[in-house]
């Protein structure tokens, strides 16, 4: 039994189209991070079209800019630049991947 909120992707794809499909799947993507390193997110800034749905799942490491609207980081907060190299520590690298999915504009990429 898979604990509550992931599921296999093989039952993912064998509800859709079914009555069983009514909600949403949650995602299950990972990033397997063997090396126990922090790692880097780029952030194309200039995609960003400020709808906070990065923030909705990681509110305490993404911060929208309040010179442009678009999203940052705490430590970006003052700076111009359109692309960052932001460094995700260990710790919190599973939620912050998470809500770079979220993204519709896909501003982040994993290095």
């Amino acid at each position: 039994m898979l604990p509550q909120g992931l599921c296999l992707l093989k039952q993912d794809y064998s509800r859709v189209g079914t009555e069983q499909n009514k909600q949403p799947v949650k995602s299950t993507r990972r990033l397997m991070n063997y090396t126990g390193k922090s790692k880097i997110i780029t952030v194309n800034r200039n995609r960003c079209i400020g709808c906070g749905y990065c923030l909705s799942m990681e509110h305490n490491f993404w911060v929208i800019s309040p010179y442009d609207g678009k999203i940052t980081t705490k430590e970006f907060i003052n700076t111009k630049e359109q692309t960052l190299k932001v460094t995700v520590p260990i710790e919190v690298l599973d939620i912050v991947t998470d809500s770079c999915g979220n993204c519709p504009s896909h501003v982040f990429k994993l290095l």
